[in-house]
């Protein structure tokens, strides 16, 4: 059984190509969504996020609050 978290947003922004950027303080993340199909472009920041600094590391934990 997965495990399932509910997420808390904490700000959604629309980009000008229709695309959603939302920020979540729980997770410490801000994540890029399709606005047509909603899926997932890219995350920032977390535990998984998709970024990593110049030297190689994860961007690690966004501070609280964030907003996109």
């Amino acid at each position: 059984m997965s495990e399932k978290r509910e997420l808390a947003v904490n700000s959604i922004d629309k980009d000008d190509d229709g695309n959603y950027l939302v920020s979540s303080r729980h997770f410490h993340q801000l994540y890029k969504v399709d606005g047509t199909s909603g899926d997932l472009i890219w995350k920032m920041g977390g535990k998984d996020g998709e970024f990593t600094m110049n030297n190689g590391t994860n961007v690690g934990i966004l501070s609280l609050p964030v907003e996109a």
